[in-house]
């Protein structure tokens, strides 16, 4: 019904646009561009707006013009534009982010929400946190005022998880004086695969001038398939290994081994992915200085098949043989209250997010390593017969988050400025996924409901589910902060700030397991595996609290309008949590531990930001060090557990430059380019036990860390991009451009645990775009993976085979917009 309701919507706003004249600028820069500077762009990376040249922090800012010179629409487009930003995982939404070089490994889909450690980067929809483990909410960039990218520890201002450093997708807010109105359509071909076609809108009224406004926008955009699924067949072998090569089982020689095929899933280019959504916000100026807002977002993501390949099936292709789908909804409200009062400035927002993930893949290959594969699949004892190894794992989890936050600052331009604020968030994942074995169900496994003593999601599986997370994980936050800023002397200024936070984490609920006893039927009280009915395992543990503060100290110097200089300290840090199957494992020389602690970082900071030539040149950049110590990290060892389970592992240090270059060579011509240099690496196993620590003899497989010196995951020690764009008016009123754009990245590994460690080598990308704008209309032809790469972006085995992902295939389109 929301889906029906805001495809119309989008199909009106479209066709309302459509009756438009002038041209009319979005919001989100100034106009000094038009001088033949470089255009401003203001920020709110300290919570204050400010040209971001005056802001000393470390932050990359992609203003609407620039999101839309460059065809932004969704998370993976806008990572090409951020050096120091990566990400690894399925696909669309199902990814764990990172910003310089903060990653040992990422924990797999299914278990990210009960065995996966708290995001290292915050990810924020205007003043509010959205993240969650393991799957990062890809919102569709439209009708953006810009997005901000942190980079570093941002504890102080921006709380729990932004070790890292933090994402803001910013919103364009009503306008009180101006009605706006706007369109963008595209059609894209993927030579060989499928078509891609998307709508945006968006609308803005004045209801009352100067008052009341009202603004909208709404979005429809089918993402082509490009991932073929071939015929093939599978049969269940009889050995099976885990992933460090042991036996995992053994099935008796002559054993009756079903052969299966995919004919009912096999298609060419079953991965297209749809975003379709819309926003509406309202603001009211009750008066001079006060605006109250409320804003609603709504977006559904549905994706089909898998975005990775099997490189030993050839190019793009890929053999599952149960369905994979994946529907993400999210529906996000949020409010803000801004005034003046006696020459303070006041803030209060607050935002409640509620997100559902209805998703299913195959999972067949777990027959080939699980070592309870044959227990549920095959007759039991002797396992002579087995039923079919078709598998799938199906996920239905929910999460919301609520938190409220109030600001007070004084105003900016006096020698002593400070801001002060009280922040409560509270975040909830209800985590309920089902390993499904339809051989299970042929060998009379029944579906159970939940056990234990906190049942969470109250239904009885489907029969064959014979595995089962139901489970909620809750994190909740008060927090303190304020922050002062002294001008020294009119050109040197100290910033200091803390803040001082209580944490709260919990989980509550049951791990549920298949078992002879429920062949004759349904549970009344569904059957806990060993040791996984937290209500026990977890007495007196869970909840848990901790208390503590980030310091954050900036000493900057600005010699000139033109010139910035600024030393920075800052610390950041994440919330720990709780092991489902803590205490005795299999391994008698071994035991869980039933949690697992915060980490912290330390980050030390130069940064410079400069510009030349009456404003046609701009330099920024930044050169850090940062000390990272007690890394939870997700670790599955069939020896141990059939559970993952977190441990505080090894300690790490990273250095790093980051810098971006804007010229603007003549009015008409500009150049733009950043480059990163990270060099990551383990220092220290510390807390991690000798089990996981290499060994002499060890072989590839060994299930334990790489060597000290090693590299961090998903940090590749050079990556950079340049951009040139040409832009001209004639007599006419015409405008013409185009521009080419290329982006490098280089070596570097999926993983600091040795079996999950894939090297992925570097690669070159470009993207190229020519077309004109006239009275509000712009006509684009664009061309995206140039040169049709195929590079290697991540290597996962969640599926219990290497699957590789890569980016789009070279795709050509042509883009339609006209704005009032």
């Amino acid at each position: 019904m929301k889906q029906q309701l805001f495809t119309t919507t989008a199909a009106a706003v479209v066709l309302a646009a459509l009756y438009a004249a002038p041209a009319m600028a979005q919001e989100g820069e100034t106009t000094e561009a038009d001088s033949g500077g470089i255009a401003d762009i203001v920020v709110t990376a300290t919570r204050r707006s400010e040209k971001m040249q005056d802001v000393p922090v470390t932050v990359q800012a992609l203003g609407a013009e620039q999101l839309a010179e460059r065809g932004i629409t969704n998370f993976d487009q806008l990572l090409t534009e951020l050096p120091q930003v990566h990400a690894g995982g399925r696909g669309p939404g199902q990814k764990t982010v990172s910003i310089r070089g903060l990653s040992l490994s990422q924990v797999a889909i299914q278990t990210s929400a009960v065995a996966g450690a708290s995001p290292t980067v915050a990810i924020y929809l205007d003043d509010a946190s959205v993240s969650v483990p393991g799957r990062n909410l890809d919102v569709y960039v439209t009708d953006l005022a810009r997005v901000e990218v942190l980079e570093g520890p941002q504890g102080t201002l921006f709380g729990a998880s932004a070790e890292g450093g933090a994402i803001r997708y910013i919103t364009n807010k009503p306008n009180f004086s101006k009605f706006q109105a706007g369109f963008t359509i595209a059609g894209a071909s993927t030579p060989g695969h499928a078509y891609s076609g998307s709508a945006t809108g968006y609308i803005n009224i004045p209801i009352i001038e100067g008052t009341l406004a009202f603004r909208a926008t709404a979005f429809v955009d089918r993402q082509g398939g490009y991932i073929d699924n071939v015929y093939g067949t599978y049969q269940m072998p009889l050995v099976g290994r885990n992933g460090d090569g042991t036996v995992a089982f053994s099935l008796p020689v002559g054993s009756t081994r079903p052969v299966i095929n995919n004919a009912p899933y096999a298609r060419n280019d079953f991965n297209p992915a749809t975003y379709t959504g819309g926003r509406v916000s309202l603001s009211w100026s009750p008066a001079p200085d006060w605006t109250i807002t409320v804003q609603d977002m709504y977006q559904t993501l549905d994706a089909e098949g898998v975005f990775q390949y099997d490189p030993t099936l050839g190019d793009l292709k890929v053999m599952r043989f149960a369905p994979d789908t994946n529907h993400d909804e999210f529906n996000q409200v949020q409010w803000s209250v801004e005034g003046k009062l006696g020459g303070l400035d006041l803030v209060y927002t607050g935002s409640y997010l509620d997100r559902k993930v209805d998703q299913k893949f195959d999972y067949t290959r777990y027959s080939s390593v699980g070592p309870y594969a044959p227990y549920y699949i095959c007759s039991y004892p002797g396992y002579a017969t087995c039923a079919t190894p078709r598998m799938s794992y199906i996920d239905k989890s929910r999460s919301n988050r609520f938190t409220q936050e109030f600001r007070i600052a004084t105003p900016a331009d006096k020698r002593v400025r400070m801001q002060a604020g009280v922040y409560y968030d509270r975040a909830k994942v209800f985590a309920d996924g089902v390993w499904y074995y339809e051989g299970a169900a042929v060998q009379g496994y029944k579906g159970q409901p939940a056990g234990g003593g906190d049942i969470i999601t109250n239904y009885i599986r489907p029969d064959g589910g014979v595995y089962f997370n139901d489970a909620e994980r809750g994190e909740s936050q008060f927090a303190l902060f304020g922050e002062a800023s002294i001008d020294i002397t009119s050109k040197l200024t100290l910033t200091a700030g803390i803040r001082w936070y209580s944490q709260e984490t919990s989980l509550r609920g049951s791990v549920n397991c298949g078992g002879l006893i429920t062949k004759t039927g349904v549970l009344p009280n569904g059957h806990v595996c060993g040791g996984g009915n937290y209500a026990v395992s977890l007495a007196g543990k869970s909840p848990a609290t901790e208390k503590g503060s980030t310091p954050k100290v900036t000493l900057s110097y600005k010699p000139n309008d033109d010139m910035l200089f600024y030393a920075t300290f800052s610390e950041g840090y994440r919330p720990g949590g709780f092991n489902r199957r803590g205490g005795a494992t299999r391994d008698p020389t071994f035991f869980i531990p039933f949690t697992y602690q915060s980490d912290s970082v330390k980050n030390y900071e130069f940064g410079w930001k400069m510009q030349f030539a009456n404003n046609t040149v701009r330099w920024n950049g930044s050169a850090f060090l940062i000390d990272w110590t007690g890394i939870p990290v997700s670790i599955y060892s069939p020896r141990i557990s059939n559970s993952t389970f977190v441990l505080n592992g090894p300690d790490a240090r990273i250095k790093g430059i980051t810098t971006d270059l804007v010229w603007r060579a003549t009015p008409d011509f500009t150049i733009t380019g950043n480059l990163a240099f990270n060099a990551s690496k383990l220092t220290d196993y510390a807390s991690t036990p000798v089990g996981f620590q290499p060994q002499p003899g060890d072989g590839p497989l060994a299930l334990t860390f790489v060597p000290l010196g090693s590299p961090l995951a998903l940090a590749p020690r050079w990556q950079g991009g340049v951009r040139f764009r040409y832009e001209h008016e004639n007599t006419a009123g015409t405008t013409f451009f185009a521009q080419l754009g290329g982006q490098f990245v280089g070596t570097s590994f999926t993983s600091t645990i040795k079996p999950q460690n894939f090297k992925l080598p570097g690669y070159a990308q470009f993207d190229a775009s020519t077309g004109f704008k006239r009275e509000g209309w712009t006509a684009e032809l664009f061309v995206a993976n140039l040169t049709d790469k195929r590079a290697i972006s991540y290597i996962s085995q969640s599926d219990n085979i290497n699957l590789t992902s890569t980016i789009r295939p070279r795709t050509i389109g042509l883009r339609l917009g006209y704005n009032y």
